[in-house]
């Protein structure tokens, strides 16, 4: 086993603690609301920007 292989648990854990909404609004994402769900653009392409 490595390092990295010891802290996927840890970075897991806390992934799973910040809510994939507020993630995506966080990386620049303008959501919008349709029936129970947020849609629009792929998150990850604001990173490339």
């Amino acid at each position: 086993m490595t390092a990295l292989d010891d802290a996927f648990p840890a970075w897991k854990a806390r992934a799973h603690e910040v809510p994939l909404h507020g993630a995506a609004v966080d990386y620049g994402a303008n959501l919008k609301r349709a029936a129970q769900q947020h849609v629009g653009p792929c998150p990850a392409l604001f990173r490339l920007a």
